[in-house]
C-alpha cells in the first residue's frame, strides 16, 4: 500500500471490521484506537521524504562524479535524467510540505505573540544596532543624536561636496542638429 489508495483502503478495513462490542461508544472508540494503532504501522512503512532527497541526490552525487573520468553509457545517461526528474518532483512536494505546513501554524497561531516570534524579533534587533561608536580621537559614542552625527559628517567627508554651477545647456541650440543657422 502507498499513498492516497493505501491510506483509504487502510482507513476504511480499519473502521469497517465487526467488533464484539454492543455499546455503540465502546464500538466507536475501539474502531478509532484499532485505526490509530493501524495508521502508525502505516506510517513506519512509508518512505522519509527528506531520506528519498537525500538518496537520489547521492546517486546523482555518483553519477557527476562518474561523468567526470569517462561519458556515460545511454542507460546511465537515461537514468541520471530520471533521477533528475524524480529530484525535481520531491523537491516540489517538500516545498508543498512546508508551505501548507506554515499555513496550519498560520491558522493555528495567527499573529499571536508567540515565544519563537519574540525570540526571533530580538535577535533580529540586537543584530541590527550598533551600540557604540568610536570617532578619530577614541572616544567612544553611546547616545543616538551623537552618532548619527558621526555618521553623517563620515559619509560627508568621504563622499566630499560639491557646489551647484548651474545647467550649461542650451535648448535652442539643440534643434537642426546642434549646429546654428542649419549649417
Amino acid at each position: 500500500m502507498d499513498g492516497t489508495s493505501g491510506f483509504h483502503a487502510l482507513s476504511s478495513a480499519s473502521l469497517v471490521s465487526p467488533l464484539p462490542e454492543t455499546d455503540i461508544a465502546k464500538v466507536i472508540t475501539a474502531k478509532f484506537r484499532k485505526l490509530r494503532k493501524a495508521l502508525k504501522d502505516w506510517k513506519r512503512n512509508l518512505s522519509s521524504l527528506k531520506l528519498a532527497i537525500q538518496n537520489v541526490m547521492m546517486i546523482l552525487t555518483f553519477f557527476l562524479l562518474l561523468e567526470e573520468f569517462r561519458d556515460l553509457s545511454i542507460p546511465e545517461w537515461n537514468f541520471k535524467k530520471l533521477l533528475e526528474s524524480k529530484l525535481s518532483s520531491l523537491l516540489r512536494q517538500q516545498r508543498t510540505y512546508w508551505k501548507q505546513r506554515g499555513s496550519i501554524k498560520w491558522v493555528t497561531l495567527g499573529d499571536a505573540g508567540t515565544k519563537f516570534f519574540h525570540a526571533n524579533a530580538s535577535i533580529r534587533f540586537r543584530r541590527n544596532l550598533i551600540t557604540t561608536l568610536e570617532n578619530d580621537v577614541g572616544d567612544l559614542i553611546h547616545d543616538h543624536n551623537s552618532k548619527a552625527l558621526l555618521i553623517w559628517e563620515s559619509f560627508r567627508e568621504r563622499l566630499g561636496s560639491s557646489s551647484f554651477q548651474g545647467i550649461q545647456f542650451d535648448l535652442l541650440k539643440g534643434r537642426d542638429g546642434g549646429l546654428e543657422g542649419g549649417e
